[in-house]
This record gives C-alpha cells, structure tokens and sequence, in this order.
C-alpha cells in the first residue's frame, strides 16, 4: 500500500518531482510515467522470488530472473531505436512484468500460495 501511495504523489506530480534536479530531467516524464505504472503493477504481484526461495525454488527463481534479464535485454534492442528513452523504460518493465508473472504463476503450482493480489491458475481443489 505505501508503495501505491508514494507513487501516486510521484506520478501525479512528476514536472516537479524531476524539475527538482533540473529542467533537462523534465524530458523523462514519460519514462518517468511509464516507469511508475509499471512497478505498481509488479508490487500487485507481490514477492514472488521471496516466496519461492524460502520455500526451497531456488533454482525456479533463478530460472524466472535470468529469463527476466535476457527479456529486458531483447526488448531494450528492440525498442530504444524507436522510441528512445520510453523505449528503454517500456522494455525495463517489460521485462520486470515477464519473470514476475512468471514466478507468481509457478509459486501459486508449486507452493500453492497467491503472494499477490491476481490469481494466475485455477482454485486446487481439496
């Protein structure tokens, strides 16, 4: 919840916010904006790689972060050229979202535990 709230003051004023360390950084409101709503969404999906290493998934946890790395990375090749510095903001997120959903969709098969707020597979049944 205060991470919600902090962005939400960041988010809705974010002129100011990067007004504060110069007028040049003004022109990042966009990646800023992107960058905000982004990492909102990925606190939905709550602590995933927490949840799966103290479960003993560490090895699925890695799995999910290097695939994270290596999507970022694509997505950086991909959409810098185009669209420059919300490019790089887009594909960051991109690639946080992936190995997040990832890891909160084999958390709920393994551990058969929701550490977020969106459920990715169906109720077990008991």
């Amino acid at each position: 919840l205060g991470g919600i709230v902090m962005a939400a003051l960041l988010l809705s004023n974010n002129d100011v916010f990067l007004g504060m360390f110069g007028s040049k950084f003004q022109r990042g409101s966009g990646a800023f904006i992107i960058l905000g709503i982004g990492y909102v969404t990925s606190i939905a999906l709550g602590p995933v790689a927490t949840l799966l290493n103290m479960t003993g998934n560490e090895r699925v946890s890695a799995l999910g972060v290097m695939m994270g790395v290596l999507l970022t990375t694509l997505f950086c090749f991909l959409l810098i050229p185009f669209l420059s510095l919300e490019g790089a903001a887009l594909a960051v997120i991109l690639g946080e979202l992936s190995w997040r959903i990832f890891l909160a969709v084999r958390s709920e098969r393994l551990c058969e535990i929701r550490s977020g707020l969106v459920r990715f597979t169906k109720r077990l049944a008991k």
